[in-house]
């Protein structure tokens, strides 16, 4: 008898259509795809993170201040503003001189640099008929918002020299004593790290600043304006290079999808 020989029929390859084992693999494909693009972008944003906070430093918040009191009158002019933030002071004329109300907010650079946080303005008028010299003395308040919440004071003392006012001498002095760190003990460790150093002061306007012995020698023109800006001496650490930072996170990121790979594998 002859025997038929058996032939297996395959099932027919239509184009666009994968079998099941394909189908199988292409799931897996996208399916570790999708987890390789959760991870990078995982990563991504936590650089965009950490690059946000180490760009983010700030220095913020405001100083105010109240003459307190006074000294050294004869009787032969007048002062008037003790208890506020503004005195004038001589006749005919008024000179004054005013804490400003100062609010600040600073984006800190790496290193020690300078930054304002304070001034008092003086306009010195043209009068003669005034002490030759008293004593006024000052409040200041330094309020701290960020990086560290913080009230503090200092006691300023000003000495006014008044001149004749002529041509010999046309400008009146103010030796400034007792301002030094506003009863901080410098330097001040504000966080982040950020070190607040020192206090210093400089000048804008129609005048001269001098230091000598200790004292700031403050000198103001006759018509003239001149403000005393008070400076905040700020260390910032730097940071770690982000560029690095960020290719040390997403290289972790990658080894830590290898290993996941890898113990699926086995």
């Amino acid at each position: 008898m002859q025997r038929k020989s058996a032939h297996v029929r395959h099932a027919p390859v239509v184009s666009g259509v994968l079998s099941a084992p394909e189908c199988h693999a292409v799931f897996l494909i996208k399916r570790r795809l999708k987890m390789s693009i959760k991870h990078l972008v995982i990563g991504l944003t936590a650089v965009t993170f950490l690059t946000g906070a180490a760009q983010a430093a700030t220095f913020s918040g405001s100083t105010s201040g109240t003459f307190l009191r006074a000294n050294g009158f004869d009787g032969s002019g007048s002062l008037t503003g003790i208890g506020t933030s503004s005195i004038a002071w001589g006749r005919p004329g008024k000179s004054t001189m005013e804490i400003l109300d100062y609010s600040f907010s600073h984006s800190l650079q790496s290193g020690t640099n300078s930054y304002q946080i304070g001034a008092l303005e003086w306009f010195n008028a043209t009068w003669y008929n005034f002490d030759d010299l008293f004593r006024v003395f000052a409040n200041l308040q330094l309020d701290l918002d960020d990086p560290l919440d913080q009230t503090t004071n200092d006691t300023v003392k000003l000495k006014i020299d008044t001149s004749n006012n002529n041509a010999s001498d046309p400008s009146d002095l103010a030796v400034i004593t007792q301002f030094d760190d506003f009863n901080l003990a410098l330097p001040f460790e504000l966080g982040k790290g950020i070190t607040l150093k020192s206090f210093t002061v400089s000048l804008d306007g129609d005048g001269a600043l001098r230091q000598k012995n200790g004292k700031t020698k403050w000198r103001t023109d006759e018509h003239g304006t001149s403000r005393l800006i008070i400076n905040a001496e700020i260390e910032k650490v730097s940071a770690v290079p982000l560029p690095a930072a960020g290719w040390m996170l997403l290289a972790g990121v990658g080894g830590l999808v290898g290993m996941r790979r890898r113990k699926k594998a086995a």
